[in-house]
């Protein structure tokens, strides 16, 4: 894909707190979220289906009063403190049908689903936000955009569809996808007729390229879709799936089930190969396997697992990598890796 031209100018992220997003909503009359701008947006607004002047900002939707907001990003506002929304349902003069924006502390969410629907997935996407940084901001020397990261999220299928096709010519028909030229998350609410994740999954996968794009410089990125630490970059988006999930959730579950079903019969792809394909050669059951990778590497399932992976990653983000040292990093080939995962991970089940 053809990238942005001059990245915005970038400061370190707030202290991050778990708690209920901060929410502001402002009103657009297009109709749908069919064919917008592919450009970067303003500083103020985002393109939408509509025109800027269209949107009407609904100053009373500012949960947390405009006085609080530095005290909260400064981490001087205690969890939960003004955050909780003053009502559930929608304000007057919201309608799905025409499209409306939810602000949060990091995320400008777009959206024709309901208003229920449309608070639980901006919960989702700024919580996501927080726990990446949390775990990995430091060691990947995370930085932020001064503007808020663009997600919309497409009621309908066709729509979503439509809009993919005038981005992207001749896709494969994902469920959610980054387009780094306008630096914008594009997800559906309606799932897939086959093998669907749930949209928490598909949010979350791609909400991570978009935050590792904004927050790291281009140059190291140039070479990641030829397979320069592709599998890295996948990997991690597919092991943050999970951030977030609550006691009793397993996001992970339907990669889980398809990975042990070829693992099973002998259809993994193996790992000294995997690690060197291209974004061309990756197929869903690669992503499965990365993924699974990850969980085991990131929970330092063979010593020094999670510090070779976050190490490897960040000399590719940084565009620091030369050869391959992940296997030294670790103190393992391939073939011993793969061999101890496979054994530890099919043992379990």
């Amino acid at each position: 894909m053809q990238h942005a031209a001059p990245r915005p100018r970038r400061s370190r992220p707030s202290r991050l707190g778990l708690c209920l997003p901060v929410l502001l909503l402002a009103a657009c009359r297009g109709p749908s979220l069919v064919g917008a701008d592919p450009r970067p947006s303003s500083d103020r607004l985002p393109p939408f289906a509509g025109r800027l002047e269209d949107y009407r900002a609904v100053d009373e939707l500012l949960y947390v009063a405009r006085r609080d907001l530095d005290a909260w990003h400064e981490g001087r506002v205690t969890t939960g403190h003004g955050l909780r929304p003053r009502s559930e349902r929608p304000p007057p003069g919201i309608r799905a049908d025409a499209g409306f924006e939810l602000r949060t502390a990091h995320v400008r969410l777009r959206t024709n689903v309901d208003w229920e629907a449309a608070v639980r997935i901006a919960a989702i996407a700024e919580t996501h936000v927080r726990l990446l940084l949390a775990s990995l901001g430091r060691d990947l020397d995370l930085v932020f955009p001064d503007r808020p990261l663009e997600v919309v999220v497409h009621a309908a299928r066709d729509e979503y569809i439509a809009t993919l096709a005038l981005a992207v010519p001749g896709h494969h028909g994902w469920t959610a996808w980054y387009d780094d030229r306008s630096r914008t998350v594009h997800a559906c609410a309606e799932p897939a007729p086959r093998g669907a994740l749930p949209l928490r999954a598909d949010l979350r996968h791609e909400l991570t390229h978009q935050i590792l794009d904004n927050a790291t410089p281009r140059a190291g990125r140039a070479r990641i879709p030829e397979g320069h630490g592709f599998w890295l970059w996948e990997g991690l988006a597919v092991w943050s799936e999970t951030l977030g999930d609550t006691a009793g959730q397993d996001t992970r579950t339907p990669r889980r089930e398809r990975f042990l079903s070829r693992a099973r019969r002998r259809e993994l792809t193996p790992l000294a190969q995997l690690v060197r394909l291209s974004q061309d050669e990756f197929r869903g059951r690669h992503y499965d396997q990365c993924g699974l990778l990850f969980d085991h590497l990131m929970a330092n399932g063979v010593p020094r697992g999670r510090r070779s992976v976050v190490a490897t990653l960040a000399d590719v983000l940084h565009d620091r990598l030369d050869g391959d040292p992940y296997p030294e990093r670790l103190g393992l080939g391939y073939g011993t890796l793969e061999r101890q995962w496979l054994n530890a991970h099919l043992a379990e089940r």
